[in-house]
């Protein structure tokens, strides 16, 4: 993951019987405590979710609110676009 303006990827995607959520950061956000709101774990840099009982849609839809109030909680300075 080297692309400029990217700090953090999320991928969700079906598993057998879950829909599993896997994060890695750069080091400027922290995706632990991101997918801790969706009852995964990990580390700052690495984490992931398994998600039962939920469409991907759902998870999709959460993901992005705990993203949401991960940068309002966390005042995350917008990105120099001049870089």
């Amino acid at each position: 993951m080297n692309i400029a303006g990217i700090n953090a990827s999320f991928v969700v995607f079906p598993s057998e019987s879950t829909i599993d959520i896997s994060a890695r950061s750069i080091g400027d956000i922290n995706v632990q405590v991101i997918l801790e709101k969706l009852g995964g774990g990990g580390n700052k840099n690495q984490a992931g979710a398994q998600i039962r009982e939920k469409t991907q849609k759902d998870v999709v839809r959460d993901l992005l609110t705990a993203i949401d109030a991960y940068l309002e909680d966390n005042s995350m300075p917008e990105p120099d676009q001049d870089k």
